[in-house]
Protein backbone atom coordinates (compact mmCIF):
# COMPACT_ATOMS: atom_id res chain seq x y z
CA UNK A 1 0.00 0.00 0.00
CA UNK A 2 1.55 3.18 -1.33
CA UNK A 3 0.53 6.32 -0.21
CA UNK A 4 2.21 9.91 0.63
CA UNK A 5 0.85 11.21 4.18
CA UNK A 6 -0.84 14.21 2.48
CA UNK A 7 -2.60 11.85 0.70
CA UNK A 8 -4.26 9.97 3.25
CA UNK A 9 -4.57 13.59 5.28
CA UNK A 10 -6.96 15.10 2.38
CA UNK A 11 -8.52 12.11 2.31
CA UNK A 12 -9.40 11.64 5.96
CA UNK A 13 -10.71 15.51 5.27
CA UNK A 14 -12.64 14.79 2.88
CA UNK A 15 -14.91 11.35 4.33
CA UNK A 16 -14.65 12.65 8.12
CA UNK A 17 -12.14 10.31 9.30
CA UNK A 18 -10.67 9.59 12.54
CA UNK A 19 -8.53 7.02 14.32
CA UNK A 20 -9.63 3.81 14.43
CA UNK A 21 -8.11 0.35 14.47
CA UNK A 22 -8.44 -2.09 11.51
CA UNK A 23 -9.61 -5.34 13.45
CA UNK A 24 -7.71 -6.76 10.44
CA UNK A 25 -4.14 -7.44 10.55
CA UNK A 26 -2.06 -5.58 7.58
CA UNK A 27 -4.79 -4.58 5.62
CA UNK A 28 -2.37 -2.75 3.34
CA UNK A 29 -0.44 -5.89 2.67
CA UNK A 30 2.64 -4.56 3.47
CA UNK A 31 5.12 -7.70 3.18
CA UNK A 32 5.60 -9.45 -0.63
CA UNK A 33 5.15 -12.95 -0.45
CA UNK A 34 4.37 -15.74 -2.44
CA UNK A 35 1.57 -17.30 -0.48
CA UNK A 36 1.23 -21.52 -0.47
CA UNK A 37 -2.35 -21.68 -1.57
CA UNK A 38 -2.35 -25.39 0.01
CA UNK A 39 -2.19 -24.40 3.60
CA UNK A 40 -5.15 -21.30 3.80
CA UNK A 41 -4.97 -18.83 6.47
CA UNK A 42 -2.19 -18.99 9.41
CA UNK A 43 -3.08 -17.46 12.70
CA UNK A 44 -4.57 -14.30 11.98
CA UNK A 45 -2.48 -13.28 9.05
CA UNK A 46 -3.36 -13.28 5.40
CA UNK A 47 -3.66 -16.51 3.66
CA UNK A 48 -4.53 -17.95 0.32
CA UNK A 49 -6.15 -21.15 -0.33
CA UNK A 50 -7.01 -22.91 -3.26
CA UNK A 51 -7.99 -26.51 -4.57
CA UNK A 52 -7.98 -26.17 -7.90
CA UNK A 53 -4.36 -24.35 -8.91
CA UNK A 54 -5.29 -20.82 -7.97
CA UNK A 55 -1.99 -18.98 -7.05
CA UNK A 56 -1.93 -15.53 -4.83
CA UNK A 57 0.82 -13.14 -3.88
CA UNK A 58 1.86 -9.67 -2.98
CA UNK A 59 3.82 -7.66 -4.88
CA UNK A 60 4.82 -3.70 -4.13
CA UNK A 61 1.94 -3.99 -1.39
CA UNK A 62 -0.91 -5.19 -3.50
CA UNK A 63 -2.64 -8.77 -3.69
CA UNK A 64 -2.42 -10.42 -6.72
CA UNK A 65 -4.83 -13.18 -6.78
CA UNK A 66 -4.85 -15.71 -10.22
CA UNK A 67 -7.61 -17.97 -9.96
CA UNK A 68 -8.75 -21.27 -11.68
CA UNK A 69 -12.11 -20.77 -12.90
CA UNK A 70 -13.96 -23.35 -10.71
CA UNK A 71 -17.48 -24.80 -9.74
CA UNK A 72 -17.66 -23.36 -6.61
CA UNK A 73 -16.47 -19.36 -5.81
CA UNK A 74 -14.38 -20.77 -2.95
CA UNK A 75 -12.46 -22.85 -4.89
CA UNK A 76 -9.79 -19.54 -5.00
CA UNK A 77 -9.93 -17.52 -1.44
CA UNK A 78 -7.85 -14.68 0.51
CA UNK A 79 -8.69 -15.09 3.54
CA UNK A 80 -8.27 -13.82 7.42
CA UNK A 81 -9.09 -15.55 10.68
CA UNK A 82 -9.63 -14.87 13.63
CA UNK A 83 -11.35 -11.30 13.66
CA UNK A 84 -12.56 -10.23 17.33
CA UNK A 85 -15.86 -9.34 16.90
CA UNK A 86 -19.01 -8.54 19.13
CA UNK A 87 -22.69 -9.57 19.05
CA UNK A 88 -24.54 -6.73 18.43
CA UNK A 89 -22.16 -4.39 17.10
CA UNK A 90 -22.05 -2.77 13.25
CA UNK A 91 -19.14 -2.89 11.08
CA UNK A 92 -17.66 -1.30 8.42
CA UNK A 93 -15.90 -3.32 5.76
CA UNK A 94 -13.83 -1.34 2.75
CA UNK A 95 -11.28 -2.38 0.49
CA UNK A 96 -10.08 -1.54 -3.13
CA UNK A 97 -10.52 -3.82 -5.86
CA UNK A 98 -9.81 -4.12 -9.51
CA UNK A 99 -9.39 -6.88 -12.23
CA UNK A 100 -7.92 -7.48 -15.71
CA UNK A 101 -11.32 -7.91 -17.03
CA UNK A 102 -14.49 -6.83 -15.42
CA UNK A 103 -16.09 -9.56 -12.93
CA UNK A 104 -17.43 -10.41 -10.16
CA UNK A 105 -16.11 -11.29 -6.69
CA UNK A 106 -17.67 -12.33 -3.34
CA UNK A 107 -17.02 -11.59 -0.11
CA UNK A 108 -18.04 -13.41 3.18
CA UNK A 109 -18.10 -12.83 6.84
CA UNK A 110 -18.33 -16.30 8.15
CA UNK A 111 -18.08 -19.36 11.32
CA UNK A 112 -15.85 -22.05 9.54
CA UNK A 113 -16.08 -23.52 13.87
CA UNK A 114 -19.88 -24.35 13.00
CA UNK A 115 -20.59 -25.62 9.19
CA UNK A 116 -19.34 -21.87 7.25
CA UNK A 117 -22.63 -20.35 8.28
CA UNK A 118 -23.21 -16.59 7.93
CA UNK A 119 -22.60 -14.77 10.92
CA UNK A 120 -24.02 -11.17 10.32
CA UNK A 121 -27.24 -9.47 8.96
CA UNK A 122 -26.35 -6.58 6.42
CA UNK A 123 -29.44 -4.41 4.17
CA UNK A 124 -26.41 -3.58 1.54
CA UNK A 125 -27.62 -4.93 -1.90
CA UNK A 126 -26.56 -8.13 -3.70
CA UNK A 127 -26.15 -10.25 -0.54
CA UNK A 128 -26.48 -14.02 -0.06
CA UNK A 129 -28.86 -15.11 2.25
CA UNK A 130 -27.34 -18.10 4.23
CA UNK A 131 -28.67 -21.72 5.80
CA UNK A 132 -31.03 -20.27 7.99
CA UNK A 133 -32.66 -17.42 5.63
CA UNK A 134 -31.73 -14.55 7.53
CA UNK A 135 -28.19 -14.13 7.85
CA UNK A 136 -26.77 -12.41 4.80
CA UNK A 137 -23.00 -11.37 5.96
CA UNK A 138 -21.69 -12.46 1.85
CA UNK A 139 -21.76 -10.36 -1.21
CA UNK A 140 -21.53 -10.15 -4.59
CA UNK A 141 -19.77 -7.39 -5.81
CA UNK A 142 -19.01 -6.58 -9.49
CA UNK A 143 -15.29 -4.50 -10.18
CA UNK A 144 -13.90 -3.04 -12.97
CA UNK A 145 -10.51 -2.95 -14.80
CA UNK A 146 -10.49 0.56 -12.26
CA UNK A 147 -8.88 0.22 -9.24
CA UNK A 148 -11.95 1.32 -6.57
CA UNK A 149 -12.85 1.76 -3.24
CA UNK A 150 -15.81 -0.77 -2.10
CA UNK A 151 -17.62 -0.28 1.45
CA UNK A 152 -20.08 -3.28 2.93
CA UNK A 153 -22.00 -2.64 5.99
CA UNK A 154 -22.85 -5.37 8.47
CA UNK A 155 -24.12 -6.45 11.90
CA UNK A 156 -22.63 -9.29 13.70
CA UNK A 157 -25.31 -11.36 16.14
CA UNK A 158 -24.44 -15.15 15.47
CA UNK A 159 -21.23 -15.68 17.03
CA UNK A 160 -20.75 -18.62 20.12
CA UNK A 161 -18.40 -19.73 22.57
CA UNK A 162 -16.32 -21.58 19.58
CA UNK A 163 -16.75 -19.23 16.56
CA UNK A 164 -13.60 -18.67 14.63
CA UNK A 165 -14.75 -15.55 12.94
CA UNK A 166 -13.66 -15.79 8.72
CA UNK A 167 -13.23 -13.04 6.33
CA UNK A 168 -12.60 -13.71 3.00
CA UNK A 169 -12.70 -12.82 -0.99
CA UNK A 170 -14.24 -15.53 -3.19
CA UNK A 171 -12.79 -15.37 -6.38
CA UNK A 172 -12.81 -18.51 -8.69
CA UNK A 173 -15.97 -17.40 -10.30
CA UNK A 174 -13.53 -16.62 -13.29
CA UNK A 175 -10.08 -17.22 -14.29
CA UNK A 176 -9.13 -13.03 -14.96
CA UNK A 177 -6.66 -11.85 -12.38
CA UNK A 178 -8.35 -9.81 -9.57
CA UNK A 179 -6.14 -6.81 -7.51
CA UNK A 180 -6.94 -6.38 -3.62
CA UNK A 181 -5.53 -3.74 -1.75
CA UNK A 182 -6.39 -1.12 1.51
CA UNK A 183 -8.66 -3.46 2.91
CA UNK A 184 -9.95 -2.57 6.46
CA UNK A 185 -12.76 -4.07 8.96
CA UNK A 186 -13.65 -1.16 11.44
CA UNK A 187 -16.63 -0.92 14.20
CA UNK A 188 -19.51 1.59 12.81
CA UNK A 189 -19.57 4.61 15.13
CA UNK A 190 -15.79 4.44 16.50
CA UNK A 191 -14.24 7.25 14.23
CA UNK A 192 -14.85 5.77 10.77
CA UNK A 193 -16.52 7.36 8.00
CA UNK A 194 -19.97 7.28 7.95
CA UNK A 195 -22.84 9.27 8.91
CA UNK A 196 -23.77 9.74 12.73
CA UNK A 197 -26.01 7.59 14.91
CA UNK A 198 -28.51 9.79 14.83
CA UNK A 199 -28.70 9.95 10.96
CA UNK A 200 -28.81 6.45 10.68
CA UNK A 201 -30.65 4.88 12.87
CA UNK A 202 -34.46 4.85 14.12
CA UNK A 203 -35.70 4.49 17.52
CA UNK A 204 -37.74 1.22 17.51
CA UNK A 205 -39.21 -0.30 20.26
CA UNK A 206 -39.81 -2.39 21.94
CA UNK A 207 -37.20 -4.98 20.21
CA UNK A 208 -37.42 -7.98 20.22
CA UNK A 209 -41.60 -6.74 19.38
CA UNK A 210 -44.72 -9.14 19.38
CA UNK A 211 -48.04 -7.97 17.78
CA UNK A 212 -46.71 -3.42 18.80
CA UNK A 213 -44.27 -1.43 17.79
CA UNK A 214 -43.64 1.90 18.17
CA UNK A 215 -41.34 3.46 15.58
CA UNK A 216 -40.11 7.46 16.19
CA UNK A 217 -40.47 9.25 13.05
CA UNK A 218 -41.91 12.43 11.88
CA UNK A 219 -45.25 12.44 11.13
CA UNK A 220 -46.27 12.17 6.98
CA UNK A 221 -42.53 9.95 6.99
CA UNK A 222 -43.24 6.81 5.33
CA UNK A 223 -42.18 3.95 7.77
CA UNK A 224 -41.31 0.51 5.31
CA UNK A 225 -40.24 -3.27 6.70
CA UNK A 226 -38.34 -5.52 4.85
CA UNK A 227 -37.48 -9.15 5.54
CA UNK A 228 -33.64 -9.52 5.13
CA UNK A 229 -34.29 -11.13 1.44
CA UNK A 230 -34.95 -7.15 0.61
CA UNK A 231 -38.96 -7.57 0.11
CA UNK A 232 -40.99 -4.80 1.41
CA UNK A 233 -43.53 -6.67 3.85
CA UNK A 234 -44.85 -3.34 5.32
CA UNK A 235 -45.31 0.47 4.61
CA UNK A 236 -47.26 2.77 6.45
CA UNK A 237 -47.33 6.50 6.77
CA UNK A 238 -46.49 7.55 10.46
CA UNK A 239 -49.79 9.89 11.74
CA UNK A 240 -47.50 10.76 14.78
CA UNK A 241 -43.93 11.66 14.93
CA UNK A 242 -43.56 8.35 17.33
CA UNK A 243 -46.17 5.69 15.28
CA UNK A 244 -47.99 2.63 16.53
CA UNK A 245 -47.55 0.05 14.10
CA UNK A 246 -49.71 -3.19 14.50
CA UNK A 247 -47.08 -6.01 13.11
CA UNK A 248 -49.16 -8.76 14.49
CA UNK A 249 -49.46 -10.63 10.77
CA UNK A 250 -45.61 -10.48 10.28
CA UNK A 251 -43.98 -13.61 10.96
CA UNK A 252 -40.88 -13.97 13.65
CA UNK A 253 -37.90 -13.19 12.62
CA UNK A 254 -35.49 -10.61 11.70
CA UNK A 255 -36.57 -7.39 9.61
CA UNK A 256 -34.99 -4.07 8.61
CA UNK A 257 -36.97 -0.83 9.03
CA UNK A 258 -36.54 2.06 7.16
CA UNK A 259 -37.46 5.63 7.38
CA UNK A 260 -35.99 7.71 4.28
CA UNK A 261 -32.25 6.87 5.03
CA UNK A 262 -32.16 5.60 8.36
CA UNK A 263 -32.36 1.42 8.88
CA UNK A 264 -32.60 0.11 11.91
CA UNK A 265 -33.18 -3.95 12.58
CA UNK A 266 -36.33 -5.31 14.11
CA UNK A 267 -36.52 -8.83 15.58
CA UNK A 268 -39.86 -9.78 15.43
CA UNK A 269 -40.95 -13.07 18.06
Amino acid sequence: MKKLVLTIAAGMMAWGLSAQTNLLNDGGFSKDTVFDATQGAQGNQWGAWSNNGGTAKVENGVCIVAPVAGNDVWQMQIEQKGLSLENGKSYIISFKAWADVARTIQITLEDPNNGYRLIGISDDPNTVLGDDNIHNSKWNVDITTEPTTYTLHVMVDRLVANTIVKFAFLLAQTSDVVYLDDVSFVEEGGGTAVKSAKQTSITVYPNPAKNILYVNAKAGKEIKIFNVAGSLVMSKIAAANTDKIDISQLPAGVYLIKVDNRTEKLMIK
